[in-house]
């Protein structure tokens, strides 16, 4: 199966064809009241970048809610998670896009089937160890009561750990299995991914998602207003 074939198809036999279910009728039985993700956009964000991602999430009929607040990412994930009654809760960076209808529902099913979470690859270059991939907060679906059963670890930033990281560290301290969704391709290299690769500006992930990174610059926002357009006209 080619690397970037999305997830949907990864869990496919297992999570519904045993049920004799199309992919659409399984997300519509087992996922109803779950498809809310939080998006949060500080007030220095700029207008296109909202409006590019909304663009597509709106095309592909996705509910979610947009925080305007300047408030730290981590703690603002926290209370998200201490305030929702949803049994799965997503989250997307604003210059985070899912590329295919999917890959969001699909996320979700992972979450429900195997009661863990699931976000894009990531590693945190500027704190020591600076090798450790964990599932970053871009992108990022988790089951809420894996995160009580794991005594509900901070979101926050930590001396060892960025945003989301903590959560990863303590699922592999309690040995509970999670996914993190490798990159594809990459529009301009700027990090390490441990020993894996690369990842940077302009990033797509394995399954279809899109994160811009740095989406403060001018000519990256005309990145990720390109890219937008081009999952909304081909549905790429």
């Amino acid at each position: 199966m080619a690397l970037d074939a999305p997830i949907a198809q990864l869990d496919r036999a297992s999570a519904y064809e045993a049920e004799g279910r199309t992919f659409e009728s399984f997300w519509a039985h087992h996922l109803q009241g779950m498809r809310m993700i939080h998006v949060l956009a500080w007030d220095n964000v700029d207008q296109r970048i909202i409006d590019a991602q909304k663009s597509v999430l709106v095309h592909f009929n996705i509910d979610y809610t947009l925080h305007r607040e300047n408030v730290d990412h981590g703690q603002w994930m926290n209370r998200i998670m201490e305030a929702s009654n949803d049994q799965v809760v997503g989250f997307l960076d604003v210059d985070c896009v899912p590329m295919n209808r999917q890959i969001v529902p699909a996320s979700q099913t992972y979450c429900v089937k195997n009661k863990s979470f699931i976000g894009i690859a990531q590693v945190s270059n500027h704190i020591p160890p600076a090798a450790h991939i964990y599932a970053a907060p871009a992108f990022f679906f988790i089951n809420r009561q894996a995160w009580h059963d794991l005594d509900k670890p901070t979101f926050a930033v930590t001396v060892s750990s960025d945003v989301a990281e903590n959560v990863s560290y303590a699922a592999e301290e309690r040995g509970l299995p999670y996914r993190a969704l490798y990159p594809v391709k990459c529009a301009e290299p700027l990090w390490r991914l441990g020993n894996y690769g690369m990842y940077g500006i302009g990033t797509e992930f394995i399954g279809g998602i899109y994160h811009l990174y740095q989406s403060r610059m001018s000519e990256n926002m005309k990145m990720f207003e390109r890219v937008c357009e081009e999952v909304v006209s081909n549905e790429v």
